[in-house]
C-alpha cells in the first residue's frame, strides 16, 4: 500500500499542468475578446493616419493619400 504523501506527489504534476492549461486558455480568450476587438481598433483610431505608416511618398515628400485625408 502506498503512502498518502507518495500519491500526493504523483498528482502534483497533473495539477501544475492543469494550472498552466488554464492560464494559456485564459490568455487566448483575453487576446481574442479584449485585445483584438477593443484595443486594436481603439489604437488604430488614436494613431489615425499613422496606422498605415509604410506609405510610398510622392515627389514632394508627402503622401498623396494623406493630402486627400487632410483636405
Amino acid at each position: 500500500m502506498r503512502s498518502p504523501a507518495w500519491t500526493g506527489s504523483q498528482a502534483s504534476p497533473i495539477l501544475f499542468l492543469a494550472q498552466i492549461a488554464f492560464i494559456v486558455a485564459f490568455g487566448v480568450l483575453l487576446d481574442t475578446f479584449v485585445v483584438r476587438t477593443l484595443l486594436v481598433p481603439a489604437a488604430a483610431i488614436d494613431m489615425g493616419w499613422f496606422t498605415w505608416w509604410p506609405v510610398r511618398p510622392n515627389r514632394r515628400g508627402t503622401s498623396s493619400q494623406r493630402e486627400a485625408v487632410v483636405r
